[in-house]
């Protein structure tokens, strides 16, 4: 009983497409163009092919519609044979030259920072120069008989020491390193990199990718093909169909299409216009360096004017902040700020505090921004104390050899 009943409802459902394909549309809407592109509501047979096989669909007016979740056979099948293409340009690297040429350089890097870095420049001429600066700094505190100075050098021995046994198997270690990456890593990265590379743009571009888009057009073409309604127009919403005319599809295929190669009267055509651009242009080069020149000149002096008015402004902020913080009505406030010790970086700490009461008083984001960086550069304690001196934290063999250390690049000679 299930078989007749099954295949009398499929007898319906045939005979309703069917009969769908000759109905009339609906009237067409004000402004729309009529075609009969418009005529009956299923897909044409033709336009069921177009839609399985590419996800496109052309009227009678050769214009084409894009629906955008019906990808086709053809575009995955396109890339398919990109990524194919491009597995085969990956381990077709084995037998080029430039994958041998990269790596020769990359090596090259390796052993010129192992052995120009490291070893000759950090190691061969960086003790010398440590301990060159060490010394001159003890015999400046000699000659101008400092507290304690008949014990500068030996301080600056202990620095130096403190330098060359530390630098030394730095610079040691970092010329090992950089050997073992010219000669093993640098090598091995080349000769797999471009096996991991094809193996991936195969996996993810040949195999994976084209065929879930075919599982995928397998699934959605088909039931769209066979219930889906003619396109038209004024049903394109520019998303999930998007149309292209066929001046349109005409511009798209010029753009696209690769160039054709040059004729030999074009190669000759060309080559006399640019031979004819070179020696006009020739004739302005004294003209084009001279106003080169000029230019240049001018940046300089415009900079130098720049930074003299720069340094006469900041002098004049200076003094008007002075002034400012000698008036009455400030002296108070500062004295006491300055005495609960707001100095740049208490003053800075505070600053959410402070802004946030600017905000409550209206105060415009820009001028905030700029009371914050005018509380930092007058920080109550600058502006109502004499200039502090620095003060440095006592220091012990161990604390100066620590230090040492971590200044070490800037006893190194900058010069290569």
């Amino acid at each position: 009983m299930r078989v007749p009943v099954t295949c009398m409802l499929a007898s319906i459902v045939l005979a309703l497409l069917l009969t769908g394909c000759a109905t009339t549309p609906p009237p067409p809407r004000a402004g729309s163009p009529t075609t009969d592109a418009d005529a009956g509501y299923f897909l044409s047979w033709s336009q069921k092919g177009q839609l399985i096989g590419s996800g496109l669909i052309r009227d009678s007016q050769n214009r084409t519609y894009d629906i955008w979740i019906v990808p086709g056979y053809v575009v995955p099948s396109q890339r398919l044979a990109k990524y194919l293409g491009r597995t085969g340009d990956d381990f077709a690297e084995y037998v080029g030259r430039e994958k041998y040429r990269d790596l020769a350089d990359n090596s090259g890097h390796c052993f010129d920072w192992a052995y120009d870095d490291c070893l000759n420049h950090f190691v061969v001429r960086g003790v010398p120069h440590a301990w060159g600066d060490y010394m001159r700094a003890a015999g400046a505190r000699t000659d101008k008989r400092v507290f304690g100075w008949w014990s500068a050098y030996p301080w600056a021995v202990m620095e130096g020491t403190v330098d060359t046994v530390v630098r030394i198997p730095l610079g040691l270690a970092g010329t090992a390193l950089g050997t073992v990456a010219g000669v093993a890593i640098v090598p091995g990265f080349h000769a797999v990199y471009s096996t991991v590379e094809g193996t991936a743009e195969f996996g993810a571009g040949v195999v994976v990718g084209p065929f879930a888009t075919y599982a995928w057009n397998t699934i959605i073409a088909p039931p769209m093909a066979l219930v889906g309604q003619k396109p038209a127009p004024e049903r394109v919403d520019g998303y999930w169909v998007t149309m292209k005319t066929p001046q349109e599809q005409v511009l798209d295929q010029q753009h696209h299409a690769p160039p054709r190669p040059a004729t030999r009267e074009e190669i000759v055509a060309l080559t006399q216009w640019g031979t004819t651009l070179l020696q006009e242009s020739r004739a302005l080069d004294a003209r084009r360096q001279e106003a080169q020149r000029e230019r240049q000149a001018l940046i300089q002096a415009a900079e130098a004017r720049w930074r003299t008015n720069q340094d006469v402004i900041a002098r004049e902020e200076r003094a008007r902040c002075g002034q400012a913080a000698a008036a009455p009505e400030m002296r108070g406030a500062l004295e006491q700020l300055r005495q609960h010790g707001y100095d740049q970086e208490r003053t800075a700490a505070a600053f959410a505090d402070v802004e946030r009461n600017l905000r409550a008083c209206s105060v415009s984001a820009s001028d905030i921004y700029r009371i914050r960086n005018l509380l930092r550069q007058y920080p109550p304690s600058a502006v109502t104390n004499p200039p502090p001196i620095a003060v440095r934290e006592k220091t012990d063999p161990l604390q100066t050899s620590l230090q040492v250390i971590e200044n070490m690049p800037q006893h190194t000679p900058k010069e290569r």
